[in-house]
């Protein structure tokens, strides 16, 4: 394996300030470094982290939840590193784990005014459930999303 390959691979304690970086530079109400610490210890194997040349580039991390789903809390990549494929490498990445571990759906809620993101996740197999109003703040929808996962072994 070269320096250069995009590898997606566990999160550790050690990328979590690249991870609050390109958190930071990513959304206007970031999460603080203290609650993605706490994520690293909720999500354990669906905290992913992109990296090329030991940098971290970008995110994706997930939530089983009793459901039955597991619940997309964030994903990002660094704004530098855009455009080139690797949200969705991290998306597929955290789907196959959720399948993997049998869970039958992804869920995560997005900003309405994030058209790029919505582009990613409808391309992706997301269907949209239901608005959330306010539900980052006054005036700050939410949609809903849902991905039905196939049955492990029917991948």
């Amino acid at each position: 394996m070269s320096g250069d390959e995009l590898v997606i691979r566990e999160a550790r304690q050690g990328d979590l300030d690249a991870v609050a970086a390109i958190e930071y530079a990513s959304f206007s109400k970031p999460y603080p470094p203290w609650y993605l610490a706490l994520l690293l210890q909720m999500a354990g194997r669906y905290f992913l982290v992109a990296e090329q040349g030991g940098e971290v580039l970008g995110y994706a991390v997930a939530v089983p939840l009793k459901t039955g789903a597991c619940h997309l809390v964030s994903i990002a990549v660094a704004p530098q590193a855009r455009r080139r494929g690797i949200a969705t490498r991290l998306l597929r990445a955290l789907e196959k784990r959720c399948v993997d571990a049998g869970y039958e759906a992804i869920v995560l809620e997005v900003e309405y005014t994030n058209l790029a993101a919505q582009r990613l996740y409808t391309r992706n197999g997301y269907r949209y459930a239901e608005v959330l109003p306010d539900y980052y703040g006054p005036g700050r929808h939410a949609l809903h999303m849902v991905k039905p996962l196939p049955r492990r072994g029917n991948t």
